[in-house]
């Protein structure tokens, strides 16, 4: 799927949540090279819309079910790039790993 393709994918998700949901919390995690970080999710919490600054050849990789990604292992995602969780569950169990330095993980959250 290309960019535009992602981006107008993007903006019907967050149409359609705006009429469910409401945005309530934010956080901005810096991400540490190298390092497998998770996030702080507040209670109530349903969706999350994230945003991965950085340049385009950092990259994370990530799990939603709680394993742990390595340098090899999770679903990867390079920087200047959105996406979504929906459910808490998956939410709460996200993991990321961090390959390249300067990189910044935007989350808001939707009840």
């Amino acid at each position: 799927m290309g960019a535009n393709n992602s981006q107008t994918a993007l903006n019907n998700i967050v149409k359609a949540l705006t009429t469910d949901a409401t945005a309530f919390a934010s956080q901005d995690l810096t991400l540490t090279n190298t390092t497998v970080q998770s996030l702080t999710v507040p209670d109530g919490t349903k969706y999350a819309l994230c945003y991965l600054s950085g340049t385009t050849t950092n990259f994370i990789r990530y799990w939603q079910h709680g394993g742990t990604p390595t340098s090899s292992s999770g679903i990867k995602r390079f920087g200047e790039t959105a996406f979504d969780i929906s459910g808490p569950d998956d939410i709460t169990n996200f993991k990321c790993y961090t390959s390249g330095t300067g990189m910044v993980l935007s989350v808001q959250y939707f009840r």
